[in-house]
């Protein structure tokens, strides 16, 4: 709640930069499937902090959608009559010493099916803000999801501790 507020009526003095999200999972939590964590920054904490918590059975694309899609929704629902697409996608552009500079990424472990899970997620909630999006053709809502997961992948950042760690793996 005090992440999308923040967004919608930034508090006094603060960072901009340290909105967005950072999604991990935990394969050694539970016995079977996996905990999937996301995190928002608190400025009252100045902290990460947990905002959803979902116990994952398959590390797949499927399993995954879940996730996101309520975490999205809660956005959506929560910005109301307020709400932009940055707000899912974690990246806002603003412009630092006249050059334009994207900030608010969302961080993934080096998980492709998070990221996938993600990129359908974020299209099919800012789709479900779009008046009259079941009246486009079918070949323009192919059109329409195929630029909006486009979108998504240009927001998504792979942790540099996971990405190490898998190429540990390889050796």
């Amino acid at each position: 709640h005090t992440a999308i507020q923040d967004w919608l009526v930034p508090p006094p003095g603060a960072i901009e930069d340290r909105h967005g999200f950072i999604t991990d999972g935990d394969n050694s939590y539970f016995r079977f499937g996996s905990l999937l964590a996301t995190c928002a920054f608190n400025a009252d904490m100045n902290a990460w902090v947990p905002v959803l918590y979902s116990w994952v059975l398959h590390l797949d694309t499927a399993h995954h959608r879940a996730h996101f899609k309520l975490l999205n929704q809660y956005i959506v629902d929560e910005a109301g009559s307020r709400f932009e697409e940055y707000m899912l996608s974690g990246v806002r552009s603003i412009i630092l010493d006249n050059e334009e500079t994207k900030l608010w990424l969302q961080v993934f472990d080096f998980s492709q099916a998070q990221r996938a899970a993600h990129e359908e997620e974020f299209a099919q909630a800012v789709l479900r803000t779009r008046p009259g999006w079941q009246y486009f053709s079918a070949e323009a809502q192919a059109a329409e999801l195929s630029h909006l997961r486009e979108r998504a992948r240009e927001f998504q950042k792979g942790c540099w501790t996971h990405f190490r760690s898998s190429v540990r793996r390889i050796k």
